[in-house]
């Protein structure tokens, strides 16, 4: 049984032992660069934060899911799965089996990714009937109630959870911040309105925990903040259109649209990660393909699947990893260096991750869980360092050029750093997967 599912069953056989005493909060950072978020720690600016630590919390090095999208890392967190469990393979995606392009950005699309979410897992909620909230959470699962700020300001957001949690008797909220995000990719993750903004919010928090401590309810209380993904900075904020460097290949596709019958289709999500849909697709084409799209420095990298094989075309050279089990992959140079840098050929245990794993964090491991039949792409595409896939303005005039982004597996966009609160000082350390963390701290199916 996978190792996830059956944690999930033990959790069933153990629910009753559950306590409906203890409030627990997970705030949900949308965008917050790890960089850019400890420069600011170190120099006193996060006073909410700051206190947190003080007062016996611990931060710890969380890897993100790769693609690593706001939509998937949050139901990644919040259920304990990752991509190929709960199956939300991306932003933008094609179905496959009914023929169907789905698009979860805009207010109709997250309802449809709501009514999609069938994940068989326990989630942050479960087991906890009348005592959850989600405030400004895209992703509601089985919450009792969802509670939504008047603007997508973090200070706004976190007042109203504030009131929410102090009013009524809720044991268990998600909170989500997606200002930073939306600043980040608008101005870049290191610009002055992305600090203010993570520093209004941290103030923010500040006074949500002396009004925790003044109704003596902060020692009963446990806080998580987790940034679903990080950022990096681009400087082409004109960005790459995909199905404009597939030309050199002669393929000829459409780029997020319904209108795909009988064509080839480009699905982009998070601006980073595009995935290739082909009609007629065959092994040599996939090949041709992502190995054209290695050679364009607009590209990272590029990955296709074959059955139990996995194939990875970049600048330096071709690889490949065949699947062994869940946690190991036998993996060997194909021609050129080794494009994934990981220094190490035969028999690899993918099982724990690590910061230092090639020039991609944990990437064989997260690839493979990212695949989902009859939903993910036929290849998949991660855009270099300087450059991302979105439109550009991003989202009408008023939105501007990108300057920021993520989806791709570089280091700035999916290693993050996350603050625990309230849960003594036993927790592991060293790095962890976001599909992980609120596991590890027994928040999923168990106070």
């Amino acid at each position: 049984m996978h190792e996830s599912l059956f944690y999930r069953e033990q959790m069933k056989t153990n629910s009753t032992n559950i306590s409906l005493n203890q409030t627990t909060l997970v705030f949900i950072a949308d965008g917050w660069a790890r960089n850019e978020f400890l420069s600011l720690l170190d120099e006193g600016l996060l006073p909410g934060i700051k206190q947190l630590i003080e007062m016996g919390g611990s931060t710890r090095d969380v890897i993100s899911n790769v693609p690593s999208i706001s939509i998937a890392s949050h139901l990644s967190i919040m259920t304990s799965s990752y991509i190929c469990d709960h199956q939300i393979c991306a932003h933008r995606w094609l179905d496959r089996k009914n023929h169907r392009f789905r698009n979860y950005l805009g207010l109709r699309g997250i309802r449809q990714a709501n009514r999609e979410v069938k994940t068989p897992y326990l989630s942050f909620f479960s087991n906890f009937p009348g005592k959850t909230l989600a405030i400004q959470q895209p992703l509601t699962l089985d919450a009792d109630q969802g509670v939504f700020a008047p603007s997508f300001k973090g200070k706004d957001i976190i007042e109203k959870a504030s009131k929410a949690i102090q009013n009524h008797s809720f044991c268990r909220a998600v909170i989500w911040l997606p200002k930073v995000d939306e600043l980040s990719h608008k101005f870049g993750p290191k610009s002055e309105s992305v600090k203010k903004e993570m520093i209004e919010t941290s103030a923010a928090l500040a006074t949500m925990i002396e009004e925790l401590r003044r109704s003596e309810r902060l020692s009963n209380t446990r806080i998580v903040f987790v940034p679903d993904h990080g950022q990096k900075t681009v400087t082409h904020p004109k960005g790459a259109k995909v199905e404009k460097l597939l030309r050199k290949s002669g393929i000829r596709a459409k780029t997020n649209s319904h209108f795909f019958y009988k064509k080839n289709l480009v699905c982009t999500s998070g601006d980073s990660f595009a995935q290739i849909y082909l009609q007629n697709k065959t092994p040599a084409l996939c090949k041709k393909i992502a190995v054209d799209m290695s050679e364009c420095k607009e590209i990272e990298i590029a990955c296709w699947k074959e059955d139990d094989l996995w194939f990875f075309a970049g600048r330096r050279g071709i690889s490949k990893a065949k699947i062994l089990g869940e946690t190991k992959v036998w993996y060997s140079l194909v021609q050129g260096a080794d494009p994934l840098g990981l220094e190490k050929t035969g028999e690899i245990n993918i099982s724990q991750p690590s910061l230092s794993s090639g020039y991609y964090p944990d990437f064989l491991h997260q690839v493979i869980r990212s695949y989902v039949p009859n939903k993910s792409g036929d290849i998949f595409l991660f855009a270099s360092e300087e450059f991302h896939f979105g439109r550009s303005p991003r989202v009408g005039w008023n939105f501007g050029k990108h300057k920021g982004s993520h989806g791709g597996p570089l280091f700035d966009e999916v290693v993050v750093t996350a603050v625990c609160y309230g849960f003594g000082s036993g927790l592991p350390k060293g790095p962890i997967r976001s599909a992980d963390l609120l596991k590890s701290l027994d928040l999923i199916g168990a106070a």
